[in-house]
Formats: C-alpha cells, sequence, structure tokens
C-alpha cells in the first residue's frame, strides 16, 4: 500500500476509499471488483495498483485514515492511565462506525483485528522502556481483548455501557499509568495515513 505524501496519491487513495463505502453500502464487499471500484472512483486500475496491492488494502486504509493525529495525541498527552488510552481510542474508531459495521456486515472484521494488532503493537513500542504495563505472553490476550472491546463499543454499546465496559477492561490490568517517549525520538516511527 502507498504510504507516501504526494497530494496526488493521497487524493485518489481517498477517492477510492470513498468509492469503496459507496459500493460497499449497495452491494456486499465480496461481490465488489478493482474494476468496480476503479469505475465508481473514477480513476484507472494502474492508478489502483499503484496505490494498493488488492482490495483488501483499501479497507485497511480506511481503518488508518487518520491514525497518525490519533498517534501524535497519545504522544502529545506523554502520561495517561490504560483506562483514558482506552476510551480515546475507542473514541477514535467511533468515527468509523458506519465502516465497521459495514465490515462485520461482510464478515470483513478480521481485517480491522489485523490493522487493530499491528497498531496497538507500535503504540506499545511507543511507551517508555521499563514502563511496559503488559508483558508479551499477555499481550495476545491484550490486544484481542481490547480489539473485541473496540468493535463491541463502536457498534453496539449505549453511552452509558462505554464508560463501565471501558473501567472494567482497565481495572482487569490493573489501569496501569502508561509513559509515552518523547515526541521527538518518535518522529521517523510514525506514518500519515
Amino acid at each position: 500500500m502507498y504510504e507516501g505524501k504526494h497530494a496526488s496519491a493521497v487524493r485518489s487513495q481517498q477517492e477510492l476509499e470513498a468509492a469503496l463505502m459507496r459500493l460497499m453500502q449497495k452491494q456486499p464487499f465480496q461481490r465488489i471488483t478493482i474494476t468496480m471500484l476503479c469505475q465508481e472512483a473514477n480513476l484507472s486500475r494502474q492508478t489502483f495498483y499503484q496505490l494498493f496491492d488488492q482490495k483488501e488494502d483499501v479497507l485497511r486504509y480506511s481503518v488508518l485514515s487518520g491514525y497518525a493525529a490519533f498517534e501524535r495525541h497519545l504522544l502529545e498527552m506523554k502520561r495517561f492511565t490504560l483506562c483514558t488510552f482506552t476510551e480515546e481510542a475507542t473514541r477514535f474508531f467511533a468515527q468509523k462506525k458506519d465502516l465497521l459495521n459495514l465490515m462485520i456486515r461482510d464478515h470483513q472484521q478480521g481485517i480491522f483485528l489485523e490493522v487493530m494488532h499491528e497498531k496497538l503493537r507500535e503504540v506499545l513500542e511507543l511507551v517508555e522502556e521499563g514502563e511496559k504495563f503488559i508483558r508479551e505472553p499477555s499481550y495476545t490476550f491484550f490486544v484481542a481483548g481490547l480489539s473485541a472491546l473496540f468493535l463491541y463499543e463502536v457498534t453496539h454499546a449505549e453511552e452509558e455501557e462505554f464508560h463501565q465496559d471501558i473501567d472494567e477492561f482497565a481495572a482487569y490490568f490493573g489501569n496501569p499509568e502508561i509513559i509515552m517517549k518523547h515526541p521527538a525520538a518518535n518522529a521517523d516511527n510514525s506514518t500519515e495515513v
């Protein structure tokens, strides 16, 4: 997937993202072809393949759009509890509620979980050394629980349940304080999406 910042390429990625959303509202993801996607976006197949390897990459791009700003926000906060992190991350993904509901409907939530696993690992790499609140053996359990919580909160939970569910999840891990590395040390780690 293209990760550069060239304005016309980014604009084409956004057009393909919007086209995929329009098509998914009309039919299941499995029935959408790259040709259909290109026609809907008014772009060539050549342009598609310069930006993405497969249509699933457009879903990944959609899930991640705006993520770099969320990551910068975490770095600026510097210190926060697991409960605060979970609330902030859930609010970020709540902006993608329509997309996530379409992905669930079309049995594509695995792509969301894959992206979550990758991005949570990256976030944990930004935690100060010695401040790691979760050891490697528990990591998969943590990510699976957090991903499931995100999906549930974004697609089903009522506002009053939201805080209670997040508090319970954070409490399970002891609601530790998370201290991020200095933002300057991570300037080359984040990719703008």
